[in-house]
């Protein structure tokens, strides 16, 4: 017989756990059962002695209890210096101290003297007493280790007293803020259970969740706090900005949340839900649009019984999402289509109804269904009949509230006559006629005169029928322009009234020009490439012949159509007028137009030959820009600092590849030199005169020019890309102007420093 040594027997038992995961409860109990004063009788090696039973009514003297917490404690102390890589036995010993939590949760033990209680909060406290002092030691993974027990253990508390709760909230705060990733992620974890009650949350330790959740680097403490905060009014917006994080698992951890933590959609608020729609379809991850589909289509979809209108109304049909969320739907065969009918194309029609038919309609229309189509679909005079309706109602909307409506549903209806089956006559006849005069009404959106092309071009046979309507169009439109309309038999003050209703003369035959305009550009963006070059003199006798607002519209088209087809569609001389011409003048919105599309044709190389001439009028609007710039934000006017950045980046010739006619122009550059045998040698090695070397003098000679660029100008030349690429004419050019700029810059030490850079 041989006498049990407590410590002994406790290091055993952590030993045993450490290895063996099913058998924590019995091993937990006969931990427990070491509390009582009989664990020191003499018992057998073996152990088969037969054990005395101990439960609620065991008295347990102080000794003995000050002598199994010293020997746990011990063991947790042993368990807390391990590595993490030694994961598997860590998690086994974490394990095992919870099994012995829950042995005493339900077999308590008394103590002799006190008739106090040993029971799981007793030993819960003792363990966070002790475990507190540990928090701040030297090695990063024994911080690591008591983090994660107290994440463990707080999970088991049901009270404590304030002194120990703001303790273990202040040094959690601090380990949250660890220099060590792991050490973060588990002190986070940690500090998630001081959150209170969902009816009592502690607006303190959420505004710090937040923070961290928002600001740590690392994506892993990001996740783990996303997944443990409670979502309230507080951190439901920080929840909805994890949605653009930079991780993509951080992004996909957020519709996990949301599917989880709020499975009806009519929990969140409407923005909200609208905003995390359009975050989750149009994410570059497939992971995370994979995880927003599972959200809408086995969540939110599922915890009602969605009527599908009743659906599109709770989520704004104008978001770019509404899209991708009924089509996945329609997809995963949650809606059903039977509720289609007559009236609902008619009387009923609501916008909800008009986007539900336009997606169903495409969807089938991408899986080859068209038999379905022609199903839910009425006839194509019936649609021609609802547009048309639809058409007055835009020239004399009942309310000025009722116009975006208006203009939604005519729209959708527009889109899904695109689909519809052009093989009745009658119908095609008269949704032509409709659609001539939708298109010379006023107040159509612009959108829209490109969904009419498109249906007439999917009518017509030849394109020249299509261009005749539209001529016819213009026709119109001018003609009713005209004041002579009114007739001789108008009497004068009847003729003044009716003019001054129309507006002045002279802006109304402007309004009308860019009505033309308009239109005539939506039919050359969807017009075959034949017809682009036939009538590009056109848009030029427009910006010849017209104002800034004119020359602006006839600019746009110009660059579109050459971006579209290429610049064979328009002469070079006349491509580089009209751009050299729009970088001269004063008007800024025009500059800035130009700016853009210059630099644009000049990275697509259509503009090579005039490479030159295009970076020195750049440098020259750039400065125009810089002077007449006031620091308003005008619609469609660009800071100078904006533009400058758009120049710099699209006259990098790193981000153009070179052509036999790059190598034919270094080779005539090198033709004077005697030095070099090889011309072909030559032409590979020698280096071109780059976009940003002409850059870099043009804007170095309009600073002594003009001063008053100063600042803006030497902020661009610090983002130039000055290497061996340039030719030793330019770099020493450079040089010279920089001295002569130096002196203007003595006042400004800031800008000086950045010219010597």
């Amino acid at each position: 017989m041989s006498t049990i040594h407590v410590p002994d027997e406790v290091s055993r038992i952590f030993s045993l756990a450490s290895t063996d995961s099913p058998s924590h409860a019995r091993l937990a109990n006969e931990l427990v059962r070491l509390i009582s004063p009989s664990a020191s009788m003499s018992v057998s090696a073996s152990h088969t002695t037969k054990k005395p039973s101990h439960g609620a009514d065991s008295l347990v003297s102080n000794e003995s209890l000050d002598q199994w917490l010293s020997a746990v404690w011990s063991c947790i102390l042993c368990m807390l210096a391990t590595k993490r890589v030694a994961r598997v036995p860590a998690q086994k010993s974490l394990g095992f101290v919870q099994a012995v939590i829950k042995a005493l949760s339900t077999k308590p033990v008394k103590l002799g003297e006190k008739f106090g209680v040993i029971d799981d909060q007793f030993f819960v406290n003792f363990l966070l007493e002790h475990l507190s002092q540990g928090a701040f030691a030297k090695q990063a993974h024994v911080r690591y280790r008591v983090c994660q027990m107290l994440f463990v253990l707080l999970n088991h508390v049901s009270e404590i007293d304030d002194d120990m709760h703001e303790r273990l909230k202040i040094l959690l705060i601090q380990r949250s803020r660890d220099k060590d990733t792991h050490v973060r992620i588990q002190a986070s974890l940690a500090l998630t259970r001081f959150q209170g009650p969902s009816d009592d949350i502690d607006e303190e330790i959420v505004s710090i969740l937040v923070e961290l959740m928002s600001a740590d680097p690392s994506p892993e403490v990001r996740k783990a706090l996303l997944w443990n905060i409670e979502v309230s009014s507080e951190s439901l917006l920080p929840l909805l900005q994890r949605a653009a994080d930079v991780d993509g698992g951080v992004r996909r951890m957020v519709y996990l949340k949301f599917a989880a933590c709020l499975p009806d959609m009519m929990q969140i608020p409407r923005e909200v839900r609208v905003a995390l729609l359009d975050l989750g379809f149009r994410d570059r991850d497939p992971g995370v649009r994979k995880k927003c589909r599972a959200m809408v289509c086995d969540k939110w979809w599922k915890s009602r019984e969605w009527d599908v209108l009743e659906f599109l109304r709770e989520i704004d049909i104008t978001s770019p999402s509404a899209v991708d969320t009924l089509t996945e739907l329609l997809a995963a065969n949650c809606v059903d289509v039977d509720f289609v009918s007559e009236k609902l194309w008619g009387e009923q029609i609501s916008p909800e109804f008009v986007f539900f038919a336009f997606v169903y309609v495409k969807h089938l229309s991408e899986i080859q269904a068209e038999d379905k189509i022609h199903e839910i679909l009425p006839s194509l005079s019936e649609m021609a009949d609802t547009i048309s309706k639809f058409n007055s109602m835009i020239k004399s909307p009942p309310s000025s509230e009722s116009v975006p409506v208006i203009e939604f549903i005519t729209t959708k209806l527009l889109q899904i006559v695109a689909h519809h089956d052009f093989s009745d006559e009658m119908g095609r006849r008269r949704i032509t006629r409709v659609l001539t005069e939708l298109m010379t009404c006023a107040d159509l959106p612009t959108e829209n005169l490109t969904h009419i092309i498109h249906i007439m071009q999917k009518m017509a046979v030849k394109e020249s029928e299509v261009l005749l309507i539209v001529v016819d169009a213009v026709c119109d439109i001018d003609d009713s322009s005209d004041p002579s309309k009114f007739g001789e038999n108008v009497s004068f003050a009847a003729r003044n009234f009716l003019i001054l209703q129309q507006m002045d003369s002279d802006l109304q035959r402007l309004l009308t020009a860019m009505q033309c305009l308009e239109i005539i550009r939506a039919l050359f963006e969807r017009i075959e490439k034949k017809f682009a070059i036939e009538n590009m003199n056109l848009f030029l006798h427009t910006y010849e012949s017209d104002n800034n607002d004119g020359k602006k519209v006839a600019l746009q088209i110009i660059f579109d159509l050459v971006m579209v087809h290429g610049a064979d569609v328009l002469e070079m001389d006349a491509l580089v007028y009209v751009t050299k011409h729009s970088l001269e003048l004063d008007e800024l919105e025009l500059v800035t137009l130009a700016v853009e599309g210059a630099a644009k044709l000049h990275i697509m190389k259509f503009l090579s030959d005039a490479e030159t001439s295009l970076a020195q009028v750049a440098a020259t609007a750039f400065m125009a820009v810089s002077v007449a710039y006031d620091g308003t934000d005008a619609p469609g006017v660009l800071p100078p600092n904006e533009i400058a950045a758009q120049i710099v980046e699209w006259t990098d010739n790193r981000r153009v590849v070179r052509n036999e006619d790059d190598k034919q122009t270094a080779l005539q550059t090198a033709s004077n030199a005697s030095e070099v045998s090889s011309k072909e040698a030559m032409a590979e090695a020698l280096p071109l005169r780059t976009g940003h070397a002409i850059l870099a003098v043009e804007l170095l000679e309009v600073m002594l020019k003009n001063p008053a660029i100063l600042k803006d100008a030497v902020r661009m030349l610090n983002t130039l890309h000055v290497d061996c690429g340039f030719l030793d004419s330019d770099r020493r050019r450079i040089c010279r102007l920089a001295e002569d700029v130096e002196p203007m810059l003595a006042v400004d030490s800031l800008s000086l420093k950045g010219l010597k850079r």
